[in-house]
């Protein structure tokens, strides 16, 4: 990370070496600084317990790729570029309803609530390499100062063309971008059915759809599990469920029938855009 690597190469027969990694001597480690508060209750002989958990972690110097200009011939430069911090509630209960010399029932829960958020972003940093999970959208992922992990970002969708007066409406604030004659336009061939996405300011060419609004959470408002254990002399049978609430997940299948992205095993939203 820290250093510029090379690796041996052979070409034309005659040997070289060729960059692979570009170093940064500014690199760190990531530190974390953390706080636990914790408190264990036990009741009825130690038959029902539980357990009350708090705690703060503070990550800085986080690693992402930087940009660096192309005729380098290296990618990109890593560099400590973020900042997050999580907070979060822990409760966990466990404990025997039933126990006979022979027989055993215990059942356990826990759940927490997490909270994120992104203390410090580099304006420098690469956020393409978060990733495009479903390769329908302009990036679906976002790190913001000042908002938490798990945000999916994209084109907010405000309505459906139904009428011409709407259809001519909305050209004219796309401006040179839905005029064929102007050059550049990508949406010259809008018409009735299509939908229309929140516009930023005016560039003096004309609104050009935002691909960085955010649409949605992916973290979860508290997730947890419990489990339910029998025995019966040498004989054991354990029960596992997990459950997560709050959060949502970007359907790929949707995004791709609402864009008309082919036809075949087309989803049924594709009869409501019109």
């Amino acid at each position: 990370m820290y250093r510029t690597l090379y690796t041996p190469y052979s070409y034309g027969g005659s040997s070289a070496l060729i960059p692979t990694q570009l170093g940064n001597p500014g690199i760190k480690w990531e530190t974390t600084d953390e706080a636990d508060l914790g408190l264990d209750l036990s009741f009825f002989k130690q038959r029902l317990q539980g357990t009350v958990d708090y705690y703060h972690k503070q990550t800085n110097g986080a690693l992402l790729s930087l940009p660096v200009t192309e005729s380098s011939s290296y990618s990109s430069l890593l560099g400590n570029v973020a900042g997050i911090r999580s907070t979060g509630l822990e409760l966990s209960l466990q404990g025997d309803i039933i126990r006979t010399k022979d027989f055993r029932w215990n059942a356990s829960m826990n759940i927490t609530w997490p909270k994120t958020l992104v203390t410090n972003i580099s304006p420098d940093a690469n956020l393409s390499q978060l990733g495009n999970l479903t390769g329908l959208e302009d990036g679906n992922i976002d790190l913001i100062k000042g908002k938490p992990l798990g945000l999916i970002t994209g084109l907010k969708i405000t309505g459906i063309i139904k009428t011409q007066e709407q259809l001519d409406a909305y050209k004219a604030q796309l401006g040179g971008y839905a005029d064929p004659s102007a050059g550049y336009a990508p949406f010259a061939y809008l018409s009735l059915g299509d939908p229309m996405f929140a516009l930023d300011s005016s560039d003096g060419y004309g609104r050009y759809p935002l691909f960085d609004q955010i649409i949605g959470n992916a973290a979860p408002n508290c997730y947890g599990g419990f489990t339910q254990e029998f025995s019966y002399k040498n004989f054991d049978l354990s029960l596992y469920f997990t459950f997560s609430q709050g959060g949502q997940l970007m359907w790929g299948d949707d995004v791709s029938s609402l864009a008309f992205v082919g036809t075949s095993n087309a989803n049924a939203v594709m009869l409501d855009t019109g």
